[in-house]
């Protein structure tokens, strides 16, 4: 029997995207009912890139490879 502490899943929920990026969430609203946290892995084609966001929920980034450019905006606080 299972405990209602954990969920078995069966697969991914595929995100519906327009620019031809592939995002399967593993963990999240979609998935779980989680809107805390998103766990979801993303291919993303040759040059893409996105605007600043700031998600409801903690997103995570993990690069399995190529290169991730990061343009950060610092404000220092006195």
């Amino acid at each position: 029997m299972m405990s209602d502490s954990y969920v078995l899943q069966q697969a991914p929920f595929v995100i519906p995207t327009t620019d031809g990026k592939l995002i399967e969430e593993h963990v999240g609203r979609a998935v779980s009912n989680e809107p805390e946290v998103s766990v979801a892995h993303m291919v993303a084609p040759p040059g893409w890139s996105e605007p600043h966001q700031n998600p409801e929920f903690d997103e995570y980034t993990m690069m399995v490879r190529d290169v991730n450019k990061l343009r950060l905006t610092v404000k220092l606080l006195r």
